[in-house]
């Protein structure tokens, strides 16, 4: 289905890596350890909220997922990067068009988007932690090419 709505083309270009320096495996897992964090994070917040909805009178049940719908459409409002899957996004992060700033704000108002719309009844954005995850990866990248330039080489100039 995937292909036949948007191509054989892959959904990302991915530009050559290449390992520069053994010590980049620091960098890595440093990324593996936010990333655990991260994760753990995601698990526990939309766990806790999703107890606190379930709580609620059961009268509001049919409210709650207007409650999801608004805080998402509120952050959509402002930070229109955060509506939809963000494959365009990702996309951007893994070619190094994306700015740290902003990469930073996408994986926080993601998380929170993902976890009240999943925890307040909605179906969607489950995926969410995808999006988070390539934030999280150049956002980490960003700050190791500024603090270690020679160490690797940028995407755009590996050969």
């Amino acid at each position: 289905m995937l292909r036949l709505l948007l191509g054989n083309d892959p959904l990302f270009k991915v530009p050559q890596y290449q390992l520069v320096s053994p010590a980049e495996f620091l960098i890595y897992a440093v990324l593996g350890l936010l990333g655990g964090l991260l994760s753990v994070a995601f698990t526990k917040l939309l766990l806790k909220l999703r107890e606190r909805f379930l709580r609620l009178p059961r009268k509001t049940m049919w409210l709650q997922p207007a409650v999801g719908g608004v805080v998402v459409g509120i952050m959509g409002w402002f930070v229109p990067q955060t509506l939809g899957v963000g494959y365009s996004h990702v996309g951007q992060v893994l070619n190094g068009g994306m700015a740290l700033r902003l990469m930073v704000l996408l994986l926080v108002l993601k998380l929170i988007g993902v976890v009240v719309s999943y925890a307040s009844g909605n179906a969607g954005g489950i995926f969410g932690p995808a999006f988070s995850g390539a934030m999280l990866g150049g956002a980490v990248g960003s700050v190791a090419h500024n603090l270690f330039p020679g160490m690797w080489l940028p995407p755009e100039l590996t050969p």
